[in-house]
């Protein structure tokens, strides 16, 4: 425990001169940013007291939480990018975007913290020790956290919120059905972003970061490489027979090599984004005969 507590001090120090080194986001988006203590999310940074304050907010890390209004154009990788912390910090403090991060748009406010982390809604019955152990953290961390205003004997009350800095969520992945009465199962379990249509021959599968995509039915893998375009960044291309072919685009990485014989259901990736891609999805497409098809005739439901 003193080993892993001095590995994640050495840690928060370094982040801490990175974050106060970090530029602070563009004008624009401050002007729409209000603060929002936990708990308290009325609490409001006018614009001419960040005016006032900027020179010297500039030289410092950020202590407090802002609402950042989307313009059109960003995705959750630009705009963590732009607070100088990763995307799944703004995963795991807007619900929304936990397992559909593609899904954002003009004007919708998104809560940022001011480290990477977690922004957590306690639940009834849990406690500091509960939440340290959930998300790999010391008690002492989130107890010592100043936005969390927390005293001994530290009892947590249901509905509070609480950031968890640097803590970590494990998220666990549902798995697409692979129901035999429909020629190929759904790639991923999760939300439908964009459907197929004359401009986009293909349909978009939202789940999150680094979650398993599947092979869509028994096949050969016969690519796993970046497309000669590099439009569609990492992909993996399966052979079904009969002028069948599954694509699958965007991805992080891949868990299988060409010349491999895979089976419905068995993971052959993780889904990332990769290429020309505004967030974490899986671009899948079947080809009959190399033509595009529509995926959902070949697909149940729902995943």
């Amino acid at each position: 425990m003193v080993g892993r507590a001095a590995r994640r001090l050495a840690g928060v120090a370094v982040l801490g001169v990175l974050l106060a080194a970090a530029p602070l986001p563009r004008s624009g988006s401050l002007a729409a940013a209000q603060q929002a203590a936990p708990g308290n999310p009325q609490d409001v940074l006018t614009v001419a007291r960040w005016t006032a304050l900027q020179p010297e907010l500039e030289r410092q890390p950020r202590l407090w939480l802002v609402w950042h209004d989307v313009s059109a154009g960003e995705s959750i990788w630009s705009i963590a990018d732009g607070y100088g912390l990763d995307p799944d910090t703004l995963r795991w403090s807007n619900p929304s975007l936990v397992h559909n991060p593609d899904l954002i748009s003009p004007g919708q406010k998104l809560l940022i913290l001011p480290v990477p982390g977690v922004y957590h809604t306690v639940q009834a019955g849990q406690t500091i020790e509960d939440l340290a152990e959930a998300y790999g953290v010391e008690p002492e961390e989130i107890t010592g956290y100043r936005l969390n205003h927390l005293r001994a004997p530290y009892t947590l009350v249901e509905g509070q919120k609480l950031v968890i800095p640097f803590g970590r969520k494990s998220t666990q992945w549902a798995r697409p059905s692979l129901a035999l009465d429909y020629a190929f199962a759904w790639p991923a379990a999760g939300a439908l972003s964009q459907r197929f249509s004359s401009t986009h021959g293909a349909i978009d599968v939202a789940v999150g970061y680094d979650s398993p995509v599947y092979a869509a039915t028994d096949g050969r893998v016969t690519r796993v490489d970046w497309d000669d375009s590099g439009y569609w960044g990492f992909w993996v291309v399966l052979d079904h027979g009969d002028g069948l072919h599954s694509y699958y685009a965007h991805l992080k990485g891949a868990t299988v090599a060409a010349g491999q014989w895979v089976e419905r259901g068995q993971e052959i990736g993780r889904m990332g984004s990769t290429g020309n891609s505004t967030g974490p999805h899986v671009h899948f497409e079947i080809r009959q005969n190399g033509a595009r098809v529509d995926p959902l005739t070949y697909l149940p439901p729902g995943p």
